[in-house]
């Protein structure tokens, strides 16, 4: 994965939006001007400009419930994607090499039990998967 900037509060409001190829105007992909401008994320974000969400890079094996309550916990916004977000994930070739063969938790639910899954080794969404199975959870958040 390519190295993500934040362009620094203090430069953002000089920078013309004609500048920048990709992403919004707080992250870069690359290098503007001078480099002091720059200060690198931490903790690398995907963006995906399709369906404007970034995604957390980790990812763990949970439960539903685990889940929903883990996204909550990283912070302002953070939540499990909709299936429909997944299938877009998936159809993004750069973003898909992000996530693992496995089964991810959507936040869409199937009754009161159960919930649906994405499964990138085949990219397929799937039905009534019982809310206690343990899967991978990733979490996202509108940009």
């Amino acid at each position: 994965m390519e190295k993500l900037y934040k362009l620094k509060p203090e430069v953002l409001k000089y920078i013309n939006t004609e500048c920048r190829s990709e992403g919004t105007l707080e992250y870069w992909k690359g290098t503007i001007y001078k480099e002091c401008a720059l200060e690198e994320v931490k903790q690398p974000l995907v963006l995906s400009k399709q369906i404007n969400i970034e995604i957390h890079p980790e990812e763990k094996e949970m439960t539903w419930d685990d889940a929903v309550q883990h996204c909550k916990s990283l912070g302002k916004g953070w939540r499990l994607p909709t299936i429909q977000e997944l299938w877009h994930i998936y159809e993004d070739e750069n973003l898909r090499k992000e996530f693992s063969p496995e089964h991810y938790w959507s936040s869409t639910e199937y009754g009161t039990n159960d919930a649906w899954n994405f499964t990138f080794a085949v990219g397929a969404a799937n039905l009534n998967f019982n809310k206690e199975y343990i899967y991978y959870a990733r979490a996202v958040r509108d940009l």
